[in-house]
């Protein structure tokens, strides 16, 4: 204070120096100039005591807040004093950890609860108000370790939920390639069917065996093996002069035969209908046959009949002197379930 004041009048010589040498010298004029730089001088340091007033009000504030429960109010009053001040305390640190975890703000109450032990000295980190504070930031820092046990489960729960999501997506693409695989496959599957059905309809071995040389992995490659073998059956009688007509490899080689092309009704089927048709039928000199008609047998199975004996490949004609010769012949069909 003593140098501010020497380091005035100092100012205040200079400066009446130059007002003597100006030829426009007022009295009035220099003793406005005066109160001036007193007042500069002493008004700054006068506002000191006034700051530190406001700021111990504004902590009565806050404190007067807390203890009526108005925690947002107590964390506003200490703030304003903490920033009036410049710099914090350890009592400023105290109200606000207090008025931060009553508020329910533990991130903000651990910040001010840490910058508390830091700013208190040690010679008073000995006293009972110094231990009864600590048992409150023990308090903080449970909650804390709560709150921070919480994050990182979150962070976890979130981390699987990303990878449930990342699964999921997985699971859904490789269902997607999957039925677009089952399509392609079904799609094959109805070409090789259809085009099976076709060499199977010709009743001709070179048709079918065309058709397993071009799909060898096909669904229906064994059944059209097992055709081209029923089919394919040689003459076993080529120099016989007397024989009766048959078919191919027999009667047990026409059951088979029968069994890949015979189709149960299907109101028979439903209403568990058995039976036996017996069919009649002439055997040309050529092998084919003709005037199909049906002596015997119920009515379910009649139309199925006929239309499977129209589709027979070509049978052994009967041989008599010799010669071909044309046959009549009946035979009996069964349908029975399994």
């Amino acid at each position: 204070m003593k140098l501010t004041i020497e380091l005035m009048i100092n100012a205040l010589q200079i400066n009446y120096m130059k007002y003597l040498h100006l030829s426009n010298f007022n009295i009035s004029k220099v003793l406005i100039f005066i109160a001036f730089c007193l007042f500069n001088i002493f008004g700054s340091q006068s506002m000191e005591p006034i700051v530190a007033q406001d700021s111990k009000e504004y902590y009565k504030e806050a404190e007067t807040a807390f203890e009526s429960g108005n925690y947002d109010n107590s964390i506003i009053y200490a703030n304003k004093a903490k920033n009036l001040l410049g710099r914090t305390n350890p009592k400023i640190e105290s109200l606000l950890m207090q008025a931060y975890y009553k508020n329910g703000d533990i991130v903000k109450a651990k910040i001010a609860y840490e910058t508390f032990l830091k700013v208190t000295p040690p010679q008073k980190q000995s006293s009972e108000l110094f231990e009864s504070y600590k048992k409150t930031g023990a308090l903080i820092d449970s909650a804390f370790n709560e709150l921070e046990r919480k994050y990182q489960q979150q962070k976890i729960d979130r981390q699987k939920e990303v990878e449930n999501v990342a699964i999921g997506n997985e699971k859904k693409q490789r269902q997607k390639d999957n039925d677009k695989q089952e399509v392609v496959k079904t799609k094959k599957e109805n070409l090789e069917r259809r085009l099976f059905l076709k060499a199977k309809k010709s009743i001709d071995p070179v048709v079918l065996k065309a058709y397993k040389d071009n799909f060898p992995n096909s669904y229906f490659s064994e059944k059209t093996q097992d055709l081209i073998d029923i089919l394919d059956v040689k003459d076993d009688l080529p120099l016989a002069e007397n024989r009766e007509a048959s078919f191919r490899g027999g009667s047990a080689n026409f059951n088979k035969w029968l069994s890949h092309y015979i189709i149960y009704p299907l109101k028979a089927r439903q209403m568990g209908v058995e039976g036996t048709v017996h069919v009649s039928f002439t055997v040309l000199k050529d092998g084919n046959i003709s005037a199909i008609e049906i002596s015997e047998g119920a009515s379910y199975f009649k139309e199925e009949v006929i239309r499977v004996m129209n589709m027979s490949p070509k049978w052994i004609p009967a041989k008599k002197n010799d010669e071909f010769v044309e046959e009549r012949k009946t035979i009996a069909i069964d349908f029975k379930f399994g």
